[in-house]
């Protein structure tokens, strides 16, 4: 039958690589740095990602997704502070990448896969706090949190298709 189950880890030295190897996902060591500099953000490692949006979703509570666009990766933004890059395989699928202005260059933040066969669904994202009270409510970090737990309720589909495909493998 399946369920729902969400990660958020920094940690590639833990039981969770082990465990997120049978769905193709792998938490990697280092760190995303931000290569360019933005007026806020203190430290090195508070990545603002302005074009890492890899798959696209319809945002349609216009109350609480204002960007409202087919396309959201050119017009969203989001703070990854703290985090590190994934490696993803199939039947996985990345969600969030480091962008143009991180460092490393287009490597997988987030990624998500789903069950062929019953309603199984697991996001995994390399950053601890990219939803903590601090980034919540900075650039669209709001919108990625009800997107991704909207997912693994089974209220949003993500069609992996889709998605863009210029990160690194």
């Amino acid at each position: 039958r399946g369920g729902s189950v969400a990660i958020f880890s920094t940690n590639p030295e833990s039981n969770l690589n082990h465990f997120l190897s049978f769905y193709g996902i792998r938490i990697e060591e280092g760190s995303v740095v931000r290569a360019v500099y933005h007026e806020g953000f203190n430290h090195p490692k508070h990545a603002l990602i302005q074009n890492g949006i890899v798959q696209p979703f319809d945002a349609k509570d216009e109350q609480h997704h204002p960007h409202n666009a087919k396309d959201t990766s050119t017009s969203m933004a989001f703070v990854y502070p703290n985090g590190t890059t994934l490696s993803v395989e199939s039947p996985s699928f990345t969600l969030l990448s480091s962008g143009s202005t991180s460092y490393p260059v287009y490597c997988p933040v987030a990624a998500a896969w789903e069950a062929t066969a019953g309603s199984g669904r697991l996001i995994v994202v390399g950053s601890a706090d990219i939803f903590a009270d601090e980034w919540l409510e900075r650039e669209d970090n709001s919108i990625l949190c009800d997107v991704f737990f909207n997912f693994l309720l089974h209220q949003v589909t993500i069609d992996p298709s889709l998605g863009r495909c210029d990160f690194e493998a």
